[in-house]
This record gives structure tokens, C-alpha cells and sequence, in this order.
């Protein structure tokens, strides 16, 4: 029998060891596999994280903090019937400088920027003319003003003259308010490198106060206005006294002097008013009137020295044509 031999592929092989157990490259267990968070939730939650820091700082920072202060109370000071209450930071000042003429009891100056030459002034003064300005704001003025435009001033209506270059390389520009008292006017005037801190000063009032008096409509017929009650008071008192003298007169050369002396009471009139009356309107119609009774008396006057009765008659009926026509006016302007 011959001897049997083990095949080498039905064998069993022996289990593999490492020559050097200890030094065997051992992997390292996994953790479970987690999915990745998206870049855009990422960043989208790193902003929500800071926008809320923000918002907790700024929240702090509004409850922590101190109010803010309250503006300085306006100032006040007189000019004439008028208080005028202005912005609180505004300095009173003595007088302003350059500008004759004033009535230190009719005006109130300020300073509106510490430091600097540039003032803001109120004043009162009568109606001149048709512009309203006060007789010492209107000699530093052109001739020729330019159209004021129509404002107000602290609710009340107004007239403003916008800047004007005047003497002394300064610029100066006016608010004015017809009163019954005169007229009230708040100006702005520094020299031209100051001219910025009293630039649109009258936005800086804060309050007016009339007292004795009432705030008017601004209108180019006012100073006429303002003239008339005067004007009809004096030659009322004049045109009654010489007409019946008039009346009275046995002669014609007495006729023809009373007749002069109406003439020249009603030119003094159409003189008074001509000055401050606008080219149209009532005011215009009244001076027309004036003038043309004036004439009609002097018209009077000759026929009497010459001994002309005709004459004579036919310019007592101009007379009283005229002198209705003075009346129309008047009505007009009440």
C-alpha cells in the first residue's frame, strides 16, 4: 500500500499572524455619517445671530440714554406797540450799526450768530409810500425797488423785499406788516462775508404781539389810506369856512379870492396824497378828483374877476361834479 500523501489545496492554512502584533496598522472606527448643513443656512444664520446683537444694543442704548434737552425759550423785547417773541439762541443788541434814522423806542435788534456782524432788527414806523418800508430802510434802497413778493410772517400777511445790496458792501432784505400803528418791519443786514448768518432772519421770529392797534392787509393804496382821515379833515375844515365866504361874497373880486382859496385847499389835498398812490384804483380816481375840483374852482375864480356870469355858472356845475367824484372815491376806499 503505498503512502498516502496530504494535498496541499485541502489543507488547513493556519491563520496569517503579523510578525510584529503589536505594530499592526490598526483603522480607526468611523462615526455615523451626519449630512453637511447647506453654506447659505449657515450664513443666513450667522446674520440673524448679529442683526439680533444690534438690535439688543441699540434698544440698551436707546433706554440707557438721557433725553435730549429742550430748545432754549424764545426771547423777547418791544419795538414800539409791538412784542416780538424770536428764536431763543438770538442775542439782544444795543443798536444796529449804519442804518440813521431808528427810533430806538420803535426798534428791538438781535444778533443772531454769536461773533459775528449780522443783525436782525424789528421795527415801527408811519407809511410813507406805497412800499411800506420805514423811511430809514427805504434811503438805503434803490429807487427803483424791485415787486415785493406777498408772504406772511408768523400767520400774519406780508411783503417781502428780497436781498438788496446797500452801502458798505452790505446786503440787507425786508419783511414788512402794515399795522393802523404803521408799519412794522423785519430786517436782515450784515456785510456780504456775514451775510449767511442773517440770511431769511424772519423765519427766526416766533411770535408777534400788537398792542393798541390792528394788523392790516398789505395793499400799495395803504399810505393813501393812511393819509386820508387827515387830508379830508383839513380840507373839510377849510372848504366849509370859504364857501361861505363864498356865499357871502358881494363882489367879484371877492368871489374870485374865495374861489382862489378853495382852489388851493383842494391842490394841497391832491398834493398830499399824489405822492403815495398807486397809478390806478380808487386811490388813483381820488387824486384825479382832487385835482380836477381845484382847477374848476380856479376855473371859478376867473369868470368871477372877469364879470363872467355864464362862465361863472357853468364852473360851479363843474365844481360839483367834481366834488361828487371826490365823494365816489372816498366811499371807494372805505
Amino acid at each position: 500500500m503505498g503512502l498516502l500523501t496530504r494535498d496541499k489545496s485541502a489543507r488547513k492554512s493556519a491563520p496569517h499572524r503579523p510578525p510584529n502584533p503589536g505594530r499592526w496598522p490598526l483603522t480607526p472606527a468611523r462615526s455615523p455619517v451626519r449630512p453637511a448643513l447647506g453654506s447659505r443656512i449657515v450664513a443666513g444664520a450667522a446674520v440673524a445671530v448679529l442683526v439680533a446683537a444690534l438690535c439688543g444694543w441699540a434698544l440698551r442704548a436707546i433706554t440707557t440714554s438721557e433725553p435730549p434737552s429742550a430748545p432754549p425759550a424764545p426771547t423777547t423785547a418791544t419795538a414800539g406797540p409791538v412784542t416780538v417773541a424770536v428764536e431763543g439762541d438770538w442775542a439782544p443788541a444795543r443798536s444796529v450799526p449804519g442804518i440813521p434814522g431808528l427810533d430806538p423806542g420803535a426798534t428791538a435788534a438781535f444778533t443772531p450768530t454769536s461773533g459775528l456782524r449780522a443783525y436782525a432788527f424789528a421795527t415801527v414806523a408811519p407809511i410813507r409810500d406805497g412800499s411800506l418800508l420805514p423811511a430809514p430802510l427805504r434811503a438805503l434802497l434803490p429807487r427803483e425797488l424791485p415787486k415785493p413778493k406777498a408772504t406772511t410772517l408768523v400767520g400774519l400777511p406780508a411783503l417781502h423785499y428780497g436781498e438788496q445790496a446797500i452801502a458798505g458792501e452790505r446786503r440787507m432784505e425786508v419783511t414788512v406788516v402794515p399795522t393802523t400803528a404803521g408799519s412794522l418791519a423785519v430786517a436782515c443786514i450784515a456785510p456780504l462775508e456775514s451775510w449767511v448768518a442773517a440770511l431769511g432772519c424772519s423765519a427766526g421770529v416766533r411770535g408777534l404781539a400788537l398792542r393798541d392797534a390792528a394788523w392790516l392787509k398789505p395793499g400799495d393804496d395803504l399810505a393813501v389810506r393812511e393819509r386820508i382821515p387827515d387830508v379830508v379833515r383839513t380840507l373839510d375844515a377849510r372848504r366849509v369856512a370859504l364857501r361861505k365866504q363864498l356865499a357871502a361874497a358881494k363882489t367879484g373880486g371877492a368871489q374870485a379870492r374865495f374861489a382862489r382859496r378853495l382852489s388851493r385847499a383842494y391842490a394841497a389835498a391832491a398834493a398830499t396824497l399824489a405822492p403815495v398812490a398807486p397809478a390806478d384804483g380808487a386811490a388813483a380816481e381820488l387824486v384825479a378828483a382832487l385835482r380836477a375840483a381845484s382847477a374848476s374852482q380856479a376855473e371859478l375864480s376867473l369868470t368871477a374877476e372877469n364879470g363872467e356870469p355864464k362862465g361863472y355858472r357853468t364852473a360851479k356845475r363843474a365844481i360839483e361834479r367834481d366834488e361828487a367824484a371826490v365823494k365816489r372815491a372816498l366811499a371807494a376806499l372805505n
